[in-house]
Parts: C-alpha cells; structure tokens; sequence
C-alpha cells in the first residue's frame, strides 16, 4: 500500500466528476504507475518552511511530498497461538512477500488522466478488484481502498459497505466459539489466570464433548480450553472481522481476532438462553447464565488425599438426578459439561478444568492444595453446561477445605506393649478435635470392604482399644487414621504379626512399631522375633557376594584405587567366570568387581538385614546393605578354606587365603609395547603347569574363573589387577597402564586368586617396570621423504634403537614387516629399505627402545595432500568445486568448520550460505589434512556517491553515475523515483529537471544501490560590508554564487553617489543612495548602499606653538566614530601621530590635516 499523492485542484474536478459519471460504488482508484492522496500537515508544513527560507529569492518550483512505500511491521507469534500462526502464514501472498517498486508519482494532472475516457478505463478497472463477503445471508462489499460509501475498519486500510439492496446487520449476533480457562471463566469466578493442562490419561478427556483439547502426545492431551462456548458478538463487529479475515488483515489479537473465530448459530439474530458476550477490547464479559436446577437438598463431603489430587469433593444428590454416576441413564450433567465453578462462603469462586479437576462422572470433583480454597467452606457448585447451568447450595453443611499436614508430620502410632488390642498414637496435640479410626481393608475393586475395629474414637492418653465383637485383620496389618477439624485425614499402617520370613530354614516375625516380646533393629522401628519352635541363628554365616574391585581387594592390595572397567570386548568379558559383568552399554559391558567370593557374616546382622529388606527399610549403605547382598550356600554354618568377612562398619576384612601352590622356578618378562597396555608381564612356568595358556581351561588350575591378582613389589606396595582391563584369559599374561603405579618399580610376586584357594609366583631376581618417556621426551617422530623417518628428543635416551614396523592380519595370523629393526640413527634419522613390500595404507608403528624408559611407539603415515589454492571468496549463493591430491592421497573426506556460512559435500563442492568465514578441511585415508580458508560475501551493488546536489540549467546539472558489482552478474539498470525531478539515463547519466529531490536507483539481480539526488534552483547572492558608508569611505560587495559558474560584474545605479569597482569594492562620493547590482551569467542580485555626508570638529586650537622637542595634542570629534586621520605639512618642522600628537622638531611653521568622512581641517603649529 502507497500513501496518496495530492494533485491539483482541477484533476480533484476530474476525479470527482469520472466518479459520478461511473455509476458505480468505487473502492479504490489507482494504477501501477500513479496514486493520489492528501498531503499530510507535515509535509504542508515543511513545505511552508521552505518558503520561509527562500524568501527575497527567485522560486524554483512547488515543493512536492515525496512518495514511499508504507511501513509493514512484522512481529513474533505468541508459542501459546499455534493456529493463528498457522493461519497468518498461509494468508501470506507472494505479493505481500515481495517487495514492491516504489510508484513513480506524475507532477501534473494532464499526465496522470489524459482525457476523460482514458481516466474512466482506468477507474473501471479498479473497480473490478472490490470482493464481497456473506454474513447470515447479507451480502458486504470489501476493498483495499477508500471509495464513495465505503467506511474504513479502524485504521487498518480495508475498506467495507452493505452491498446495494442489502440490509446491514445490527444488534448482537449469536454463536459459539472456542475459549480458554481464563476467557471461559472471566467475570465468573476470582482467579485471575489459568494453565493450560496435560492429561496423561488419554483415554478419558476424549469422553468430554466440550474440551478443547489437542492430539495425543507422548505425555497424553494437551488441555486449552473449552470449545462450543455460547458467545454474543456485535454485528457490526463481526462483519469487519469477516472483512478483515477475508482482506488477510486480521490482527494478530484483539476483538477482531476473538470475532473472526466464532461460529454463527442457524438464526444468530435469535437470543440464546445462556452466553458470554464480546466487549469491545477483545476480552469477554461474565457469562448470563440460564439456570435449569437449582438444588439445595444435596450433601457434600471432602476427601483427603484423593487418587485424583489432594482434595476431592464428592456430591451426592437427594431428590434429583442431574450428574452423572453411572454409565447407563440420561443425566444432564455429563461428558457434556464446559465448566464448574466452586463458590466459597467467603465469595471466593474458583473455575475447575477438564480431566485435571473436572470428571466424567461430575458428583467427583478433584482439586489440589494450590487452588487457593484450603480453610473455606465450599458452599455452592455451579455445572455449566451448553444447554443451562445447575446449581447446588449446601447452606449451612458446607463443608471445610482443611489444612494439609506440615513439614515433617506424620503419624506415629504403634501396638501398645504387651498388648495386641491397643495401639497407642502420640502428637495429637497438634489436632483440632482428634478422632483415632485403625481399619483393615479386604478385597479390592467394587469388592473392596474396610472394617474398623475403632471407629473415629477419643484417645485416652492416646490410647484407644479394639472392638472385641470386631474380628480382627487376617495378616493383623492395620491402617491408623487421625481425623480432626483442622487437617486432612492423616493415616499409617502398622502390622502385629505378619508372614514370617525364613533365614537358613529358620522363620522369623517381624512388625513395625514396638511390640511385647520382639527385638528392635537398631536405627529403625522394626521389630522381630523368632517364630515359635524356631532357634535363633547365631555365630557366623557363610556365603557368596559381588564385591566391587575396591572391596574384593580391601586390605589384600591397598596401593591403588580401583574403578570398575568397560569392556569393548564383549564376548570375552562374559567368558570370565567370575567378573562381575552388568548392563552392555555402547562401549561395551561394564565390569562393575568380583562375584561369588567367599565372605563370612555375623549371623545376627544376616537376619535383620534380610528382614529390613522384606520391610523396604534397606538403607543405602552400610553393614545391613552389605549383608541382605549375601547368598548362603548349603551349609551356610561350615567355613570355607578361603574368604573375606564383612565387618559390623559394612567393610570388608583382608582375605583369608587357602595357598595351594608357591611357585619359585618360574621366569617373567616384561614388555613395554603391548596392545593390551603400556606394559605387559609374561609368566613362563618350568615345572609347574597352573597358568591357563591356551584356549582351554581343562587342566589349569588357574583359569578363566580367575577372581584377582595382586603384583607385589620390592617396596611392599600391592597392586590388585582387574577383569578385561588387565588380567587376560590366558593368565599368565597381565597388562597394565602407566597410571597403575607401578612405574619405575620392582614386581617381585604375583598371587593369582581363584574361588577356592590362591596361587603365590614369587621371582628373585624380579621385573623392574621402566619408567614411561614424558612429555618432554616425545620422539614426533615425521617422513622427511619417502624413505626416510626424523626423530625428535632421542638425545634424552640412553642406547635409543629406532624400529619401523607395520602389522598384517590379526590374532595368530598377524605378522610384523620391519623397515627398519633396531636401528642407531644419524642425526635424529633412519633410513627405511627400500626393496621392503609396503603396506597399501602407508601406516606404521615407529619404536624406540631404549636402556632407562619403557618403550615409545607411534603411529605414523605416509602421504601428502593439499589444496591448489590456500584461500579464496565466494558470494552467497555460489559454488565452487574444491579438489585435494597428494601421495597417498587416498578417500578424501571434505568437512566445514562453520556450515551455517558454508557446506561442502562429500566431493569437495563448496556452497556459500551466509556472510564470514569457514574453513574447509580436506582428509586423506592416511590421516593427513589439508585446509582451505573461505571468504564469503554478501552480493552487492555500490554507486560511486550516495547523494549529490544538482542545479537546474547550472553547473553542475549533469552527473554521471558509476555502479560496481560483486557476486551478481547481469545488465545494471538505472531509475529515478522522480523523472520530473531528475532523469537518469541507461548509462547512469542523471539530468535535472526541476527543483526537488529523487532516488536513483542500480539495480542488478535481486540486489541494489540507491542515490539521493538534490535539485535546486542556481542563484546568486550579494551582501556589503557596510551598507552605510559617510562620503569618501568605502564597502566590499561579498558574493555567493551557488550553481552559477562564469564572471561576476558589478554596477551602480548611482555613480555621483557611489561607484564600484570590478572588484566590488565601493567608494562613497557624496550623500544619496545606490544600489549595486552583481551579475553572474542570467542571474544577479543587489545591494543597496546608503552614503551619509560626515563631519569633523577641532575642539582644541587650531593655531598652537610648541617648543622643539616638546609636544601638544590636537583634539578632533567626528561623526558616527569614524576614524581620523592626521598628517604633518612639513615633518622637518614638526610631526604628528595617528593619534593627533603634535611634536616640535625645529623652530618654523607646519600645517597639520585632520581628515574625517571627506572632510579636512587644518591647524597651524609654531616651533619655537
């Protein structure tokens, strides 16, 4: 849309009079090339202004408004309104999208028309653009324009009118819609504002007809509102939102939003019963409810807690049958129901939702501590539903929202001792009117029945006593209920006697809360016995347990920190009979300690940690923790040959080991390169034969069963090894890191612990365990060509040997190709053979073997690769296909540091996205890199200047404009938002017209640069230095010329008053006036000089003497304070200063000349 450009009088005459002519309602009058509006106060303004400023000055031309395209704002969608969002998208055009040409707007009327007819063509066709509307049967006119009998929405632009022959609707409108909880609730209850709800129970809600309510999620519905909600909405407010909707101008809220959404009913015009009205600022009134029931024999109670929240009213009705409550019948309050309101006796009114508060079988109304109602008395429900409202008052049985119990409250009761009929609860002094209930309960469902053996009774000293004619509970577990005025009920279970649980084929009782005859757990309210016939377990029990590697090694191994490992390897963790393998996560499975070892337990904490574990009062940690973990064998009283036991902290003691075997003639190496970790120890047995080798565990006693082993050192340190991460399933090997500790010292046992006994392999001479190279000591090692390798650091190595190596197959096929073995190098470099068969990769492992530091290896390739180029710039939107080679440059993989500037597929074919940088990494299959740095710039167009000034008919009145491109290719055009202004050749050469200003615009591709082009009228001016100037004085002319280029004349009107010279300077001659024209080419301008006849006065004498030497002062007055000037006849007799200072030179005679305004005088002086 443009803003209208104001034409003259006479074209307004033509536009009215093609109007009239037409006969036809007009809603708009454009075209793609002209648009006429009214000129707005601001620009008459600016337009007065400049007026102002021109004043005494040659006009140029009329100022015109200049004509721009009109601001569109766009703003964020609100989360919470997905399907107006929705809607406003797809109402979005093309057109609207695309930005529009600004119009190029005519200066005069006979341009814009031409004749009549042509103008009545034009109107005619616009015409054909107005669209029509039906609202409950009557037919709307709407436009995008102002017309004759058209009346614009507000200030939205659209324009609408009752077609002709048609009635406009007025009054209210009927209908329905859909609200949220706090648009359905306003004016009816006290909230102020209501959540939208999740139901997790995505079967129910569905049963409500009137919910608005989403699809289904993983978490269940999500619950907006309440649909189908009687409305009543002005007429004419509705016809705009229609015309609105239509015209694709509906506001993003607001009442023409909230109108626009509601469905009219078959006779809208028609009253309803029961409705909530649209108010003028989008937000609804209280609903006029039309109430069918008012019920006032019902009864009302509160339960608390609810399965459905923490308060639940339930109503149960006397002499009516209005809420549903069961699933056969016609009930008037139902799955139909859009909203209940709970009124309190204080005038509080809280709405209830859906699914969350409100239920399919309404008498059931459930609602949480939040809501606000906890201490007032619910005296009145209202059920809306679409057909009425039903209203049930419960006066003075109103029941109380009491209070939920405190932090930390809770009911403590227990059995009384020796006494199974009593039960004692302490802390009712906290209650208000307590009453003690205790209840069992049988069966479940609708056959669920509960039996109190007290029944809301008064404790005595907290005590209260069973009902004898009561039978008592089976399994003797009791609920203890705690009723009162001030807080919901409060309830705990209790159990006498339950099923026993059997230990080791011994059976115990146990309960909770002191009983007579039963022994306490420590710590807890557990209590227990053993059961009749039954001895107690005593002494020490055996059994089996999973120790993590930190308890399995608890004061066997105490010089390292165990954590349990992953093992990518997942078959052969599993095969290792006693790992304690658990979850398979994926890397592999975890291998969290040790299970079936041998621990012993004290037989008493056994029992009550089994007991703590049937009750749910296990705690987290600690010595019950450990024990309920433990399984008993069969004979659970005989001590095996070796084990752990469980200390009374939940602690494990230093294993008791059963040595079957100490093995002395056995030889161990190590190596400090290994796959499985930074060193490896291999033992080879002599004369013994326990160390699993070989695939099989037949015939080894230590075997894949292996529970741990402990490598001893020189220093007495002990070092516990683990499943997969070091110990293997051929034993006799074991590998560890760096980070073990045992670094720089000497192995001189190693015990290896089965389930049944351990075996001790100790080593005279021992292993001494080389210190790992540091840091400091990298070797990096790199190819200088193709066959040679340098090595960095080797000077810090005693005796370096420098192998290079690669490995094929794997397993018992592997085999290792050397290049070089053992070399000593020169200078940092070895030199690989030649005549070796490489690999096809180009991948070896580099060793340096040395006398003092374990092993160094590393990986290394051979290949190159890089880019032709190192960097380059692309422009949104282009392409460019990278490519790059070398040796061994072998399945070249392309990826982008930054993709939001710029992708790359998997051939190197670079895309520009967005403005910056990104880097492109090129890798080889050899692991080498290569970089690529992008610049990528946004498309453009620039002109060689952004705005210049112009004169019409002077200089400069021509400019020639230059635009330059980057990133678009195509013909650059040149156009003017003005032509009467200034015209804009194809080759960006721009004339003047006429005094204004314009746009120029290149324009190139989808991309643009602009140029503010101001044109104004040549001129020239002229101003005096003195307009008045007293005869015989002087005034310079000053000249300013602006657009004007050539030689400036100066003449005066006056020459015996004043003359000027070529200069423009001005000499007075005698009293008068003359005025002084300046020209420049065809333009001058003038000044008007004043000449003033002055005068002089000697006030002092004008005849003095002075003695040689000596000095007098002469006294001189002149007009209007103009400078006087003196000077000496003969200044061999006497001189004077510029000041009237006479001094004596010599004896004689000497005239003086006081000269002011033209006039002279004299004084004669006489030198004695």
């Amino acid at each position: 849309m443009h803003k209208w450009k104001l034409f003259k009088k006479s074209a307004a005459l033509v536009l009215s009079s093609a109007v009239i002519a037409s006969g036809v309602p007009v809603t708009a009058m454009a075209s793609e090339a002209e648009v006429f509006s009214d000129v707005s106060e601001e620009t008459q303004g600016e337009t007065a202004q400049e007026e102002g400023e021109n004043e005494n000055q040659e006009s140029v031309s009329q100022g015109q408004p200049e004509v721009g395209e009109a601001d569109i704002q766009s703003e964020e969608p609100e989360e919470s309104d997905a399907e107006a969002i929705q809607e406003e998208v797809a109402e979005i055009s093309a057109e609207e999208i695309q930005q529009e040409e600004e119009p190029q707007i005519q200066d005069d009327t006979e341009e814009v028309f031409g004749d009549g007819e042509a103008f009545m063509a034009e109107a005619g066709e616009v015409l054909q653009d107005a669209s029509e509307i039906t609202v409950a049967g009557v037919k709307y006119l709407w436009s995008m324009q102002p017309a004759e009998g058209y009346t614009q929405i507000g200030t939205t632009g659209v324009y609408v009118k009752v077609a002709d022959g048609q009635t406009a609707l007025s009054g209210k409108l009927y209908g329905t819609t859909t609200l949220s909880y706090s648009e359905f609730y306003a004016g009816d209850t006290t909230q102020e504002s209501y959540d939208a709800i999740t139901s997790a129970t995505t079967s129910k809600n569905q049963i409500f007809a009137n919910e608005d309510s989403t699809e289904v999620t993983s978490s269940g519905y999500q619950i907006q509102g309440v649909k189908n909600v009687s409305v009543a909405v002005d007429a004419e407010t509705y016809v705009d939102a229609q015309a609105l909707k239509a015209a694709s101008k509906l506001p993003r809220e607001g009442v023409y939003t909230e109108a626009a959404d509601i469905t009219l009913n078959e006779a809208p015009s028609q009253e309803t019963g029961q409705y909530k009205t649209l108010n003028t600022d989008g937000t609804y009134s209280a609903t006029k409810f039309d109430v069918k029931a008012t019920v006032t024999d019902a009864s009302a109670q509160i339960q608390a807690p609810s399965i459905w929240g923490d308060y639940m009213l339930v109503v149960k009705e006397a002499g009516t049958k209005y809420l549903r409550n069961s699933r056969q019948g016609d009930f008037a309050v139902g799955g139909n129901t859009l909203g209940v309101i709970l009124e309190t006796a204080s005038g509080k009114k809280v709405g209830l939702r859906h699914t969350y508060e409100i239920w399919v079988q309404p008498y059931e109304l459930a609602f949480s501590a939040g809501s606000g109602l906890i201490g007032e008395k619910i005296s009145k429900v209202t059920y809306i539903t679409p057909d009425g409202s039903y209203v049930y008052e419960f006066g003075d049985k109103a029941p109380l929202v009491k209070k939920q119990p405190e932090a930390g409250m809770k009911v403590q009761a227990a059995f009384v001792k020796e006494n199974t009929t009593q039960v004692k609860v302490d802390g009712l002094d906290k209650y208000e009117n307590p009453k003690v209930s205790v209840y069992y309960t049988t069966g479940s469902g609708h056959g669920k029945k509960t039996t109190y053996v007290v029944d809301h009774a008064v404790a005595e000293n907290g005590v209260v006593t069973f009902d004898s004619s009561v039978s008592r509970a089976g399994d003797e577990i009791y609920t203890v209920m705690i009723s009162s005025d001030n807080y919901v009920d409060m309830k705990k279970n209790i159990t006498l006697t339950g099923q026993p649980i059997t230990v080791s084929n011994v059976s115990y009782y146990w309960v909770k809360g002191a009983v007579d005859g039963y022994t306490q757990i420590p710590g807890t309210d557990i209590y227990y016995k053993v059961a009749n016939g039954h001895q107690a377990l005593t002494g020490t029990l055996y059994g089996t347990a999973s120790l993590s590697y930190e308890e399995f090694y608890a004061g066997d191994a105490t010089s390292r920190k165990y954590d349990s490992v992953t093992s990518a390897t997942t078959r052969k963790s599993t095969v290792f009979g006693n790992a304690d393998v658990q979850n398979l996560t994926e890397n592999g499975y975890e291998i969290a300690g040790v299970k079936k070892v041998n621990v012993a337990t004290d037989a008493k904490t056994y029992v009550e940690a089994q007991i703590l574990s049937e009750a749910g009062e296990l705690p987290e940690s600690g010595v019950y923790t450990e024990a309920a973990g433990i399984t008993l064998g069969r004979t659970p009283t005989v001590e095996p040959g070796q084990y752990k036991t469980l200390n009374t902290d939940g602690t494990y003691s230093a294993t008791k080991f059963n040595v079957k075997a100490t093995v002395t003639d056995a030889e161990a190496t190590l190596k400090t390169s290994s796959r499985w970790g930074d060193y490896e120890i291999d033992v080879k047995e002599t004369s013994t034969k326990y160390l699993r080798n070989t695939k099989s565990d037949s015939d080894f006693a230590v075997n894949s069963g292996i529970q741990g082993m402990i490598l001893e050192t020189t220093d007495g340190g002990k070092y516990g090894m683990r499943h997969m991460n070091e110990m293997w399933l051929k034993v006799y090997k074991v590998a560890f890191a760096k980070d073990t500790g045992l670094e720089g010292k000497t192995v001189n046992k190693i015990t290896y612990i089965m389930a049944d006994g351990a075996y001790v392999y100790e080593f005279a001479d021992g292993i001494y365990v080389k210190p790992q190279a540091t840091e400091e000591m990298a070797v990096s090692p790199e190819f200088t060509d193709s066959t040679h390798v340098k090595l960095a650091n080797l000077d810090k190595y005693k005796n370096p040997k420098v192998s290079v190596f690669y490995t094929t197959g794997v397993g018992h096929a592997s085999e290792t190709t050397y290049l070089v073995q053992d070399a000593v190098t020169t200078d940092g470099v070895v030199a690989l053979d030649s005549t070796v068969a490489r690999p096809e990769n180009e991948t070896y492992t580099v060793r340096v073997s040395s006398d003092g530091h374990a092993d160094v290896s590393v990986q290394l390739v051979y290949g190159t690769i890089a880019f032709k180029e190192n960097s380059g710039v692309l422009y949104i939107g282009s392409s460019r296909q990278l490519e790059a080679a070398g040796e061994n440059c072998k399945d070249v993989t392309y990826a982008s540091d930054n993709e939001t500037v710029a992708s790359v597929d998997e051939n190197g074919k670079v895309t520009a996205k967005a403005a910056g940088t990104a880097v492109i990494t090129a890798t080889s299959a050899a692991g080498k890199t290569a970089q690529y740095k992008l610049t990528v710039k946004t498309p453009s167009v620039k002109l060689n200047a952004s705005a210049k000034t112009l004169y019409v008919k002077g200089s400069p009145a021509t400019v020639t404009l230059k635009a330059t491109t980057a990133g678009v290719t195509g013909k650059v055009t040149y156009t003017s938002s003005k032509p009467s202004v200034v015209a804009v050749a194809a080759n960006g050469k721009v004339t003047a017209k006429a005094a204004g200003t314009a746009v120029i615009t290149a324009k190139c591709g989808n991309y643009k640069a602009t140029c503010k082009i101001t044109v104004k009228k040549p001129s020239v001016k002229a101003s005096a230095s003195a307009k008045t100037v007293f005869v015989g004085g002087t005034s310079q002319i000053k000249v300013k010329k602006t657009g004007v280029s050539g030689k400036v004349t100066y003449t005066s009107s006056n020459k015996s008053v004043a003359v000027v010279s070529a200069g423009g300077k001005v000499t007075a001659k005698k009293a008068g006036t003359a005025t002084i024209t300046v020209k420049c080419g065809s333009y001058k301008a003038t000044c008007r000089i004043t000449v003033k006849k002055g005068s002089l006065k000697i006030t002092s004498k004008t005849a003095v003497s002075v003695k040689a030497k000596k000095t007098t002062a002469i006294k001189a007055v002149a007009t209007s304070k103009a400078k006087i000037t003196y000077r000496s006849s003969n200044t061999k007799v006497a001189t004077v200063s510029s000041k009237g200072v006479v001094k004596g030179v010599k004896k004689g005679k000497a005239v003086i000349y006081v000269s002011s305004n033209g006039i002279t005088k004299k004084v004669t002086v006489t030198v004695k």
